[in-house]
């Protein structure tokens, strides 16, 4: 779900291209900041519930993922 809603999903391309282009998870979060993946995730109008269900299972890897989550909060 995650690979298919930042990357691949046909629908959200032009939004997509706005803030990145990449073609793996690793290159998105090794290259893109994590307030343009954020800022994807709001533009494609996903709530803050489904964009926690996207950004957990990732955050984990990032070391102020819970500085971004309450950014994301702070700025909607």
């Amino acid at each position: 779900m995650v690979v298919h809603i930042i990357l691949e999903c046909q629908q959200y391309n032009s939004v997509r291209q706005k803030y990145f282009s990449v073609t793996t998870l690793k290159e998105l979060f090794d290259t893109v900041n994590f307030e343009d993946i954020l800022s994807f995730l709001r533009d494609i109008h996903l709530d803050g519930f489904r964009v926690f269900a996207v950004v957990m299972p990732i955050a984990n890897n990032l070391l102020c993922s819970n500085h971004w989550l309450q950014y994301y909060f702070d700025v909607r």
